[in-house]
């Protein structure tokens, strides 16, 4: 051994009697963590003093002077590779025996200024956002250096693109969130992850705000039972979305950014919240929408989901409805009719309203849409004859689509010549091709009237060709009243057969003679189409006749109250 080799004896002095053994050593390093050093054997082994003496600094309690521990040697490159991969661990646990140095106080601090301090920079916390840059890449782990002397690790198995490729490489700078600082080890992740550390992470998210991931892994009365990595959280189902959850069941399975709103009985109690999210990213969206946003602009949106009562729109992080009177010209029952979730379509702006309920946008497709009256008010006017389909039936008539889009209504009365309609279905049916004939255009309110039965022409436009006085007819009793009988003689003529014209004698009533339904043969008695009046008569041909040349005659029921011209009787049966 040369001189140079020689240890160095530590500096001693005398035990007294009656002086407790002295402590181990104990390492003081530069962030105040305890390290032991092993007391006899440093002593007393023999060290190998390097040209610049490296270390930590040591005070040996028993002496109270500083001493210089020296690392041990280093691994080789592969064995250091192999250990950081499977366990990325700072240091081991165990102490290690090592050679010291003794020396006075001055010498310590010489060696310090030649070189021996700590690096400096400030200890990543969790929740941290920090760049790094990658510098080596095993199987299992990778290692960041993050600058000043601080080194971290990540997972590879938690940085896999959609290819299945790593994404993590040698060289790669990139940001990275400290998710776990634990037994000195700085663990980096892509976003902060309850896989490791989970509790303390939870709680740190719940302190900073940070979102976490998780996975909606069931429901439950109330809410649902979201997965964070390994922690279960409550999410209520009112925090699951910003509008009301008609179907919870379609949230299973999927994964979302969730808010951690409490943490109770040391972790055993998590509540999340995904809509507080939403409902910041929405506010966010409206004030930079709102900025721009202008009544009356048209602009591109998506369908986001669908009501009875229209569609929701989502037009650049805003939402507005499209009532189902706005989808389009034609009307519909379900705004499914004509959209569907997801569908991009065009909209125009018609309010922007602030409620105490929030913000509200009302939108219209129809008004992006060519006017379809518009391009038909050039076939569709008064008196025109047309050709439609029997869109829909209500109570008071029939809707008949006459144009694209366009559509008009025939009202009951104007359905048939020969009978009174009660209901539209006793004369047509949804589908059905008809012949109509326009009655009137209303443009402003978008109406139009029209007519089956002027369509089919005016049977009483030839009556007086088709029926003269003394013809023979038939027909049945449509009605019967104490002035006399109807007598429906088909083709849309209904004539009068009246109480002084069947021959009853005293105070007996036509209820006496006919019952309803009944087929009656008659002559006929005049026929005035201008007035669309025609009456019977049960006398002979002669008496026909007579009464002819007589004039038109005013019927009574007998008694002494004058009930005006067949006309008048007409038109009071029918009002």
């Amino acid at each position: 051994m040369t001189d140079e080799e020689t240890p160095v004896e530590p500096i001693v002095r005398k035990k007294d009697a009656d002086e407790p053994e002295a402590p181990t050593p104990v390492d003081f390093a530069d962030d105040g963590e305890e390290a032991v050093v092993a007391p006899a054997a440093a002593a007393a082994a023999p060290a190998t003093p390097a040209p610049v003496p490296t270390g930590r600094r040591v005070v040996d309690m028993a002496t109270h002077n500083p001493q210089l521990v020296r690392p041990p040697a280093a691994a080789p490159p592969e064995a250091i590779l192999q250990e950081r991969d499977e366990r990325p661990a700072a240091a081991a646990a165990e102490p290690v025996g090592v050679r010291v140095q003794a020396g006075s106080l001055e010498d310590f601090e010489a060696l310090l200024a030649e070189g021996g301090s700590a690096p400096s920079g400030a200890r990543p916390e969790v929740g941290d956002r920090v760049e790094g840059t990658v510098t080596s890449v095993g199987q299992k782990w990778a290692y960041i250096d993050l600058g000043a002397g601080s080194e971290g690790v990540a997972r590879t198995a938690d940085f896999i693109d959609r290819n299945g490729d790593q994404e993590l490489v040698a060289g790669l700078s990139r940001a990275f969130f400290v998710v776990s600082t634990s037994d000195g080890t700085v663990t980096l992740g892509d976003q902060l992850s309850t896989r490791e550390a989970v509790m303390d992470t939870i709680e740190t998210a719940a302190e900073s705000g940070v979102p976490l991931s998780g996975r909606v892994a069931s429901k439950n009365k109330g809410g649902f039972e979201i997965d964070l990595g390994g922690a279960m959280a409550f999410c209520p189902i009112s925090q699951i979305e910003l509008a009301f959850t008609e179907d919870p069941d379609q949230h299973i399975g999927r994964s979302y950014q969730f808010r951690v709103m409490e943490v109770r009985d040391g972790g055993r109690s998590i509540v999340v919240s995904r809509a507080e999210l939403l409902r910041e990213a929405q506010a966010q969206a409206e004030q930079q929408m709102l900025a721009t946003l202008e009544e009356g602009m048209t602009l591109d949106g998506t369908i986001t989901r669908l009501a009875d009562f229209g569609a929701f729109v989502d037009i650049g992080g805003v939402e507005g409805l499209i009532h189902v009177s706005e989808l389009g010209f034609s009307r519909v029952e379900h705004p499914s009719e004509l959209v569907k979730q997801g569908e991009r379509v065009r909209v125009k702006v018609l309010k922007i309203e602030q409620s105490d309920r929030g913000l509200r946008i009302g939108l219209s497709m129809k008004e992006t849409m060519e006017d379809p009256w518009e391009a038909a008010m050039g076939v569709i006017f008064a008196g025109a004859k047309l050709t439609g389909t029997v869109n829909r039936l209500e109570a008071f008539g029939a809707f008949v689509e006459v144009a694209p889009n366009v559509e008009g209504l025939v009202h009951v009365s104007e359905m048939s010549w020969e009978k009174h309609v009660k209901r539209p279905s006793d004369i047509v049916s949804v589908g059905q091709v008809v012949s109509v004939e326009v009655l009137d255009v209303d443009l402003i309110r978008h109406r139009i009237a029209l007519s089956l039965k002027e369509s089919a022409g005016d049977p009483w436009n030839t009556a007086s060709e088709a029926y003269v006085p003394g013809q023979e007819v038939s027909g049945s009793v449509e009605n019967i009243e104490d002035f006399g009988a109807f007598i429906n003689l088909g083709g849309g003529i209904t004539a009068l057969l009246p109480r002084s014209e069947m021959g009853l004698s005293g105070s007996a009533t036509p209820h006496a003679m006919f019952t309803r339904g009944d087929s009656v043969s008659a002559r006929v008695l005049s026929v005035e189409p201008a007035r669309r009046r025609l009456s019977l008569t049960l006398k002979s041909a002669e008496d026909v006749a007579d009464t002819v040349n007589e004039g038109p005659r005013t019927y009574a029921d007998g008694g002494s109250t004058g009930l005006g011209t067949l006309g008048d009787l007409l038109k009071d049966r029918f009002k």
